[in-house]
């Protein structure tokens, strides 16, 4: 009878089955030198290194499915199915010409004045504008979209400094222009203008509501409730007694809100004679808190709005 070789050594913790298998050679990942002493400790330690090994290579083997991409809304397309708005020029009361951009002017029977955020960087380009445009103009109202003095290629330079009266004035003047259009190509006179603004331009828009008759109510997106004095030159006060009017309003506004606390707008809200609606979402744009920028957040600004 030819003799055998002894088995090998079983190490402390192998099955005696595996004591007799030959072992398989280990991929070129666990191929890495480790340091450490030999002894039971360390043949210990080396075993949870090599499990930990093993699971980050099933984690790498694995096939990584693409991060979801966002759906963005194609504003330049919703214009179009409305109708291709037309480049204006506005008069104001001074002769100072504003740009505008228009929809709808003769088929409807309901106006919407769009105001923009802060000057010179708010214009009237922004998501929350053209969006609000957008669905407008789809639904069948019309629209007009501006930037303040001195933004894009509207004339003159931004009242800021000395306070937005003359902004709001504006506003006015463009409703103004609005009528004499329709009447200008014998179209009937619209049943009732509306204006809506984003931040600096809400702010605007509900004190032009309050002071002049040619506005039937506000949509008031953002409102700086805690910037006020900042965006009115020390007069914030009088401009929110102002947007004080019996005429419906609507706010739309983040909680998270550096320019705008939650309890800020819960004061103003309250502060608002009826009628008056007001509807939140938990968070805005991450950067600010303040623009609805997401597909989410914007089609919640204009459902709500057409609602």
């Amino acid at each position: 009878v030819a003799a055998t070789a002894p088995p090998p050594p079983r190490r402390r913790g192998t099955p005696r089955a595996a004591a007799t298998r030959s072992p398989r050679p280990l991929p070129p990942y666990f191929a890495a030198p480790l340091r450490g002493p030999r002894s039971r400790a360390g043949c210990s330690k080396l075993a949870c290194v090599l499990r930990k090994r093993a699971r980050t290579v099933d984690r790498r083997a694995a096939p990584k499915m693409p991060p979801k991409k966002e759906r963005k809304t194609n504003l330049d397309l919703l214009c179009k199915m409305a109708e291709k708005e037309q480049d204006r020029r506005v008069p104001t009361k001074d002769g100072t010409k504003l740009e505008a951009r228009t929809a709808n002017l003769r088929r409807a029977k309901v106006a919407v004045v769009i105001c923009p955020p802060l000057p010179p960087q708010g214009n009237c380009y922004v998501p929350e504008i053209g969006a609000l445009q957008a669905q407008l103009a789809l639904a069948g109202y019309a629209t007009v979209r501006f930037n303040f003095r001195g933004v894009g290629s509207s004339e003159g330079a931004s009242y800021l400094p000395r306070g937005p009266q003359r902004e709001c004035e504006d506003v006015r003047d463009v409703a103004r222009w609005l009528a004499a259009t329709r009447k200008h190509h014998g179209l009937p006179p619209l049943e009732s203008i509306w204006v809506a603004g984003v931040s600096y331009g809400s702010a605007i828009g509900s004190a032009a509501a309050g002071m002049f008759d040619e506005f039937a109510g506000y949509v008031a997106v953002s409102y700086p409730a805690s910037y006020l004095w900042y965006c009115t030159n020390m007069q914030g006060d009088a401009y929110l007694e102002k947007a004080r009017t019996t005429k419906p309003k609507l706010f739309l506004w983040g909680e998270v809100d550096i320019f705008a606390g939650k309890k800020v707008m819960e004061d103003v809200v309250k502060s608002m004679p009826a009628p008056t609606a007001s509807y939140s979402v938990p968070l805005l744009d991450a950067r600010l808190g303040h623009y609805f920028r997401s597909t989410s957040d914007l089609e919640f600004l204009t459902a709500k709005t057409l609602a």
